[in-house]
């Protein structure tokens, strides 16, 4: 468990280290298309760390989302014979 919470963390920081090395080498004003509609032109960086940001939220979300709806299987009680104890 604590090896994949490592692995997680270093694919994470490399994730975060690649967004912060991307947004500083393109610092141009960029604008921000989708279907009809347009943004404001606002830096490359601060774009791709809203993507970035709305990206992890939106996967905790999911994650959170599909642990809640998946029952949790529990183990059955021991079957005990009538009239005996469980060895201790």
């Amino acid at each position: 468990m604590a090896i994949a919470r490592l692995i997680v963390a270093s694919i994470l920081g490399a994730g975060l280290f690649l967004a912060a090395v991307i947004s500083i080498q393109n610092v141009q004003p960029v604008t921000l298309t989708f279907l009809t509609f347009q943004s404001i032109k606002i830096p490359f960086g601060v774009l791709l760390v809203g993507g970035v940001a709305v990206g992890l939220i939106g996967g905790a979300a999911v994650s959170v989302a599909l642990q809640s709806t998946s029952p949790k299987k529990r183990s059955p009680a021991p079957p005990y014979v009538r009239g005996s104890r469980p060895r201790s």
